[in-house]
């Protein structure tokens, strides 16, 4: 196992000497928001203004800096800076003046505590089986490679592992840990009983094993999610918990391998818990695992885990200033300027603070002051010794006026010159030789030119440097490896948009011509190109993608859209992102089998953007890829109706789902959409044949009813669903759209649903306000003109039942159309009686009676009385063919 090493003094100008490259001018930061505060300090979401990267700002209160002076900070900063893992939350730099700041990579995500413990079930459920084992294996990766840099942690807990945008998990929170010797064993921390080991709360005897115990309470809160110890008082938890060896209860959730590596890490005999490195083998190989997660995924996840962690080099943990390079006097004077200015904020800091949320600003240093030391030829143009330059650029970033003006390159056997102006005649023949350059000679012509390819140079150099670079690629590709193994693509790290497009022409010509070069080395300047110039880059970004199946190793160009989702979610590249992981789940099934779950969770986001486009994609992703709905926001889902492109998407998404959240609200909405779609009809069902009662809900809302004529079956069917029940039978009637309703039943041209009708209305009180109603909207006029055209029996018998209940209640021309209609029905046996008494009632209306007169009918009539089954009609047809006439 290796020590790592570390200087045991926590103060901070130590800090400052070994470890430079970190220290940060938190005026480079932009402040978006608060995201999380404790005892010790505050946590910000911010954005370093030179890189546009986001990060998150810890603030430690000012008490809490002073009253250790500055060891625990220190140590978390060392203990930060020693750690290059994929698991443990990135370390980016240190503010060393007040307020006094660690800053680390931003979690969109939050913690793991925020899922497991969130108020609303469907942000718990986006932790789905497959991820939460990847979570736990991703913990025991990085706590194993903790403990091989003798790092223990001491304060793992699901409330410091975070997530990023892809729910990977990330170790946070080091205020705690220390590194110790293979032998060394730390003096014991209760800060928490329940998160505390046993051996750690009874003696001196915290060591790796400690963390194991904490690993065995996260797996179950994992498992479980609920907190351990709940039922327990805190006064009883040393004597239960700590000393008698009390351990949660485990429910029929936790599968049995589970719930065995669980019981082995939380052991009372720290021997008997497994180390981090059993740990992983035990859900690398599958034996350990939550129910439902795929197997496939997990184990490609540990896999790449393996293979990111061999591509990073072991940080450098500090520079020993006694064995370390040499600096010449010159840089020893940088250094205690830097202490010098340290030590007066610490002095103003102390002086001024009067709280521990005090805002502090940095001290103004005014040089002309100094009485120990003259630092003034800091500012002179004077050269530094030969022997000084490899040694300092391997401690601190120079300013270019220090920097060497001649330098000689053994190898090539030329003199590198910096010149300062693009118009010196030397530079001119540098650039012509360069750019006519040969591949053999290109080490040899590039060398001169890319000394100035850095980031001290002016924007308009390093513009005429990449574009003479890229007319190289484009006249020979061969050129695109020479320049990649001398990290030409990746070396400037804060990229000025002037050269921003020619560096994204020149990524399309490796795209275009050698894709298999882009490794990981490229993810950081792709995602920052991504983000200065996402209208050229994305279209970049998906050819690579398109090629995934050819190339060996597309995993880290091609995980990118996971990565940046977050950063351009609320954009119409969001939608690009979402297109793009879609074309890789959907075309490559190795790709699918290790990020399905992934690429899942991110069109599940992709719901809760405000691009419209973004969200359009979101559904059709996840209408596509999975049948289970359960973890989406059905509120989110429902606010999208009143969108006019999102609402039919919204309708299909809510007809998958097991389970719709009705309200007036709900179906309010739904009501805008009645004429169309017809998902909006088979969801008006759905609530109807809903265990719960929601009938009223629709009942209530009857506006439906007006736009059912494109619908007439659907409709029908929810009309009747809801008429079985005779309680809503009158009040769908009364509805002032009941008259449109029938109307666009009648003129369906479906005669099966003439006996619907005729059914409808002779099971109400047909009212004259009915009736009324039912004659605005010409129900009756189309019934009879559709009725002319029937020819069977049974469509027949209902038009007549119809007409005879609407002719008993009032009158409308529509009766005359169906008179001569009538007359004829007279020979058809199987009708007969029911013919003889619609004439009868409609003789009752002066109009239909002279049709009769004309039609001969009274003589017809005056026959039948003779009949005894229809004497009664017939002498009131006669009677009322006799008042008639007698007007």
């Amino acid at each position: 196992m290796t020590t790592a090493v570390f200087s045991s003094n926590g103060n901070l100008l130590e800090l400052l000497e070994d470890f430079p490259q970190y220290n940060l001018d938190i005026n480079d930061f932009k402040i978006i928001g608060e995201v999380g505060n404790g005892e010790c300090s505050k946590v910000f979401r911010a954005t370093h203004n030179p890189t546009l990267r986001e990060c998150a700002i810890k603030q430690i209160y000012d008490k809490n800096v002073l009253n250790d002076n500055f060891k625990s900070f220190t140590s978390e900063v060392r203990t930060l800076a020693a750690c290059n893992n994929p698991c443990v939350i990135r370390f980016i730099g240190y503010t060393s003046v007040p307020p006094y700041s660690i800053i680390t990579e931003y979690m969109p995500n939050n913690s793991l505590e925020s899922f497991l413990y969130a108020p609303h079930e469907n942000k718990k459920n986006l932790l789905t089986d497959t991820i939460l084992t990847e979570i736990a294996i991703g913990v025991a990766w990085g706590m194993q490679y903790l403990h091989s840099i003798s790092i223990m942690h001491r304060h793992l807990r699901v409330s410091n592992v975070l997530l990023d945008q892809n729910f990977m998990a990330k170790i946070s929170d080091f205020g705690n840990a220390r590194f110790v010797d293979e032998n060394s064993i730390l003096t014991k921390m209760i800060e928490s009983p329940i998160y505390t080991a046993p051996e750690a709360a009874l003696s001196n005897s915290y060591d790796y094993k400690s963390d194991i115990y904490l690993y065995g309470l996260l797996l179950y809160e994992l498992s479980e999610k609920v907190r351990p110890y709940t039922d327990i008082k805190q006064s009883e938890i040393i004597d239960l918990v700590i000393k008698k060896g009390l351990r949660p209860n485990f429910s029929q959730i936790t599968p049995e391998p589970l719930k065995n590596l669980i019981t082995r890490c939380w052991s009372q005999n720290p021997d008997e818990r497994p180390s981090f490195e059993d740990i992983f083998d035990e859900f690398h190989s599958g034996n350990v695992t939550f129910p439902k997660a795929n197997h496939n995924e997990v184990s490609n996840y540990a896999k790449n885990l393996i293979q990111i962690q061999e591509s990073m080099e072991p940080k450098k943990n500090t520079i020993d200033p006694e064995n370390g390079p040499k600096i010449s006097n010159k840089i020893q004077k940088k250094f205690k300027l830097n202490r010098k200015k340290v030590e007066e904020a610490d002095s103003s800091y102390e002086e001024n603070s009067s709280s521990e949320e005090e805002e502090i600003k940095d001290p103004q240093i005014d040089e002309e002051d100094e009485e120990d030391e003259d630092y003034s030829d800091l500012e002179e143009e004077e050269e530094i010794e030969e022997n000084d330059l490899e040694n300092i650029c391997s401690c601190i970033k120079m300013p270019a006026i220090m920097r060497k003006s001649s330098i000689f390159d053994e190898e090539n056997k030329i003199e590198i010159i910096n010149y300062d102006k693009l118009t010196h005649p030397g530079f001119k023949s540098l650039l012509q030789r360069y750019s006519t350059t040969s591949l053999s000679d290109f080490d040899k012509n590039s060398a001169p030119i890319l000394e100035y390819y850095h980031e001290g140079t002016s924007n308009v150099i390093l513009s005429v440097i990449v574009n003479y670079s890229l007319d190289l690629m484009k006249e020979n590709p061969e050129f695109i490896k020479l320049f990649n193994e001398k990290g030409f693509f990746t070396k400037i790290e804060d990229i000025p948009e002037e050269i921003a497009s020619s560096l994204i022409d020149c990524y399309g010509c490796i795209v275009s011509n050698m894709p298999h070069l882009l490794n990981q080395n490229h993810v950081q300047t792709f995602i920052k190109l991504l983000k200065i110039n996402p209208e050229k880059m994305f279209p970049l970004l998906h050819k690579y993608c398109s090629l995934f199946g050819t190339l060996e190793s597309p995993w880290f160009i091609a995980d990118i859209p996971l990565h940046i989702l977050q950063d351009f979610i609320n954009t119409k590249y969001g939608a690009e992102i979402l297109t793009i992981l879609y074309y890789l789940v959907t075309h490559y099934e190795s790709y699918a089998s290790a990020r399905s779950s992934h690429v899942l969770s991110s069109f599940i986001i992709g719901i809760s953007s405000t691009d419209v486009e973004t969200i359009s994609v979101s559904y059709d992703g996840i209408i596509n890829l999975t049948n289970d709905f359960s973890s989406i926001d059905h509120t989110l889902i429902i606010s999208h109706l009143s969108n006019a492109k999102l609402w039919e998407k919204s309708l299909n998404l809510l007809l998958r789902s097991q389970e719709i959240p009705y309200s007036n609200d709900f179906v309010s909405i739904l009501m805008c959409h009645t004429c169309e779609s017809r998902y909006t009809w088979l969801i008006l069902l759905r609530i109807v044949t809903s265990k719960q009662d929601n009938s009223d809900l629709i009942v209530k809302s009857s506006v439906w009813m007006k736009d059912s004529s494109k619908y007439p079956k659907e409709a029908t069917k929810l009309f009747l669903m809801l008429f079985v029940h005779e309680k809503y039978r009158q009040e769908l009637c009364d509805s002032e759209y009941f008259g449109k309703f029938m109307e666009s039943l009648a003129s369906s041209q479906d005669y099966e649903l003439f006996a619907t009708i005729a059914s409808i209305l002779t099971r109400i009180n047909l009212t004259k306000q009915i009736f009324e109603n039912l004659e605005k909207y010409n129900f009756t006029k189309s019934f009879v003109e559709a009725s002319l055209c029937s020819e069977t029996n049974e469509s027949i018998f209902s038009t007549l039942i119809v007409i005879d209940n609407l002719c008993r209640i009032g009158y409308s021309d529509s009766f005359l159309l169906y008179s001569e209609k009538l007359v004829e029905l007279l020979t058809n046996k199987y009708l007969y009686s029911k013919v003889v008494h619609v004439i009868t009632s409609l003789s009752f209306h002066r109009e239909c009676a002279w049709i009769f007169i004309q039609l001969g009918l009274v003589q017809y009539f005056d026959k039948l009385k003779q009949v005894q089954k229809f004497g009664n009609l017939a002498i009131t047809f006669l009677r009322n063919m006799k008042m008639l006439l007698s007007e």
